[in-house]
């Protein structure tokens, strides 16, 4: 279809009529270029736009900043006006890889402006580079103090790899303790103890659930299989004599509150 067609099928506005020819014309012009240009724009469909804001998160290979960008960039499409900034701001604290992060930008509450959201993340995202690479430093300087670089104790190393992985099946979970349970997950994914695991796992553990006396609940792990795979450290537990001789002479005494201390083996 030609163009002169298809403007002629667009309902139009009619100029103003001035005083001059010219003057008419130009508005003619002017009408004419505004009416063909509402046609053709594509139309943004603000739901949609809104919806893509929504699922867009950060990606392990990218920065809070250019994540950040990429929300400035959708956010033109979904109409949020004056709010934008915030929109923005609570889809980084939402969709946020760090826990940590995360927890320390919900401390500031309502008062965190989208400025001092990508402050505190760029010194915290610094900190992380400057640990691992203080971590690395310390292996490689633990790796030269060893005869034998296959004699460095690994993770991996850590494991039965013939042991073959076993996916026990689910214990299932009282309905009047499931609330319970819930919670208890939430608090310690909160809490940066566990995380949630999305995919296939070759090793599955069935949860015990243990009640307190208090009405609180203890989550125990039946990890008897997956011993099986684990190759133990072996240390000499001293006796009472040897505590006590190494004690003797000794003038000052710290104590250790350990009720949590399992949550800090990794």
């Amino acid at each position: 279809m030609d163009v002169q067609d298809l403007f002629e099928t667009l309902p139009t506005l009619q100029p103003c009529t001035n005083s001059t020819d010219t003057t008419t014309t130009q508005s003619k012009y002017e009408l004419t270029m505004k009416t063909l240009d509402d046609y053709f724009t594509p139309k943004v469909n603000v739901p949609y736009e809104r919806h893509i804001f929504r699922q867009m998160k950060l990606e392990e290979s990218d920065t809070v900043h250019q994540f950040i960008a990429r929300l400035t960039r959708q956010a033109v499409n979904c109409e949020f006006g004056q709010e934008s900034k915030e929109h923005i701001r609570d889809q980084v604290i939402d969709k946020c890889n760090s826990s940590a992060l995360r927890r320390k930008l919900l401390t500031k509450g309502t008062g965190l402006k989208l400025d001092d959201l990508q402050e505190i993340s760029r010194a915290m995202e610094t900190v992380d580079a400057q640990m691992k690479a203080m971590k690395l430093e310390n292996n490689h300087g633990s790796n030269l103090n060893t005869e034998k670089s296959e004699s460095v104790n690994r993770v991996g190393q850590r494991s039965n790899q013939s042991v073959k992985p076993v996916a026990q099946s689910v214990r299932r979970i009282p309905f009047s303790l499931r609330p319970k349970v819930k919670d208890k997950l939430k608090e310690l994914m909160e809490q940066d103890i566990i995380e949630e695991v999305n995919g296939p796992t070759p090793w599955v553990s069935p949860v015990v659930i243990v009640p307190k006396s208090g009405g609180d609940i203890r989550l125990c792990v039946d990890m008897r299989l997956a011993n099986d795979a684990i190759i133990r450290e072996r240390h000499p537990i001293p006796t009472v004599e040897e505590v006590l001789y190494e004690m003797n002479g000794s003038s000052l005494f710290t104590k250790l509150d350990l009720k949590w201390g399992f949550h800090q083996i990794e």
